[in-house]
């Protein structure tokens, strides 16, 4: 049985997962320090979200597929559920760095905050910076675009909350005002890559989102051709519903 008043707003999590591993190939590609022991392969690890949950097993089926589509070595070290948590995440890295060292070279993560777990699992190992696995994550965390500038992650596919909140706070008011869901009626998808670039003050991004195809140069805290960071973020989610009033 289908209940006809359920909704759903967020990205596309096959297409975050293809524009993950994406960066990482692209990264890997102009990075070949990254095969550390230059045996041609790339030893990885993948933390997963939650046991059975569809967008971690599509973030982690589709990036993986991604790298090999892209011609990337991969040999699988191990695939640990942490919940999207970043305490756990940094337990299980931390307990693969016991069991594997200096063999892992790729993290790749179901989400920013388990990505984060690693970084704080390969800080307390004691390793230097340059022997670090790169990391990869999802959500463009304001933590994260901070791991990337200082190198402690590689890159990140931001999830476009901002958008998605205004879409959700439409959806709501024409809901309670009785209104139809016209705001909702064709799937949208919110991600945008983001890989940390040869631009030291900011980020290299691009996208092919289906709402507005926009293409911009990411800084912290800085409004790009209407790309609003995560910085942002507390003026416009007390803004958003206002706005959303006023537009239905």
């Amino acid at each position: 049985m289908q209940w006809e008043k359920l909704y759903y707003i967020g990205c596309d999590a096959e297409q975050s997962g293809i524009m993950q591993g994406e960066i990482v190939a692209d990264y890997i590609k102009n990075h070949p320090e990254v095969d550390k022991n230059q045996d041609g392969k790339i030893q990885y690890i993948l933390l997963e979200g939650e046991a059975g949950h569809q967008d971690a097993i599509s973030r982690t089926d589709y990036s993986v597929k991604t790298l090999l589509e892209q011609e990337i070595n991969l040999e699988k070290l191990s695939y640990q559920f942490a919940d999207w948590n970043r305490g756990q995440a940094e337990n299980r890295m931390s307990r693969l760095i016991e069991q594997y060292g200096e063999k892992i070279e790729l993290v790749i993560s179901n989400n920013d905050e388990m990505a984060l777990g690693a970084v704080a699992a390969c800080q307390k190992a004691g390793y230097d910076c340059q022997d670090w696995p790169v990391i990869f994550g999802i959500d463009g965390l304001d933590d994260a675009l901070e791991a990337i500038k200082t190198g402690k992650m590689q890159g990140t596919v931001y999830n476009d909350k901002e958008d998605q909140a205004m879409e959700l706070a439409k959806l709501s008011v024409e809901i309670v005002c009785g209104k139809g869901t016209s705001s909702v009626s064709e799937f949208k998808n919110y991600a945008l890559e983001i890989l940390a670039g040869l631009n030291q003050t900011g980020f290299k991004a691009k996208t092919e989102m289906s709402n507005n195809g926009k293409t911009a140069t990411v800084k912290a805290g800085v409004k790009v051709d209407g790309f609003k960071t995560a910085d942002s973020k507390t003026v416009y989610y007390a803004v958003v519903l206002v706005e959303a009033v006023a537009k239905v």
